[in-house]
């Protein structure tokens, strides 16, 4: 199901073009998949592709943009991703911690 649950908080919320990119933190829902594009309707658009599982963390724990205004999302683990703002899609992972 792509959604989250109503115990779930809206940690963060980030305009882009085609809507407003969300961080939610949900204790039901899939934490590697924690990132989803609402349009100004509040419609899922997409939810991001699966944050990479290590050393026992999982989830991303902030999105923001980059210097030239791509789509990035950082996971408590030190990856560092760019996101294809269209789909959700993981384009590419660096270590950055």
């Amino acid at each position: 199901m792509i959604g989250w649950s109503a115990r779930a908080s809206i940690e963060k919320q980030l305009a882009v073009a085609s809507g407003d990119v969300l961080l939610v933190h949900d204790p039901d829902g899939d934490p590697s998949r924690n990132v989803f594009l609402v349009d100004r309707d509040t419609r899922v658009l997409w939810q991001i592709e699966a944050a990479t599982d290590s050393h026992g963390r999982r989830g991303y724990s902030n999105v923001y943009l980059g210097p030239s205004e791509e789509l990035l999302a950082y996971s408590s683990n030190g990856i560092e991703y760019r996101i294809d703002a269209a789909s959700g899609k993981v384009l590419q992972r660096e270590l950055i911690r």
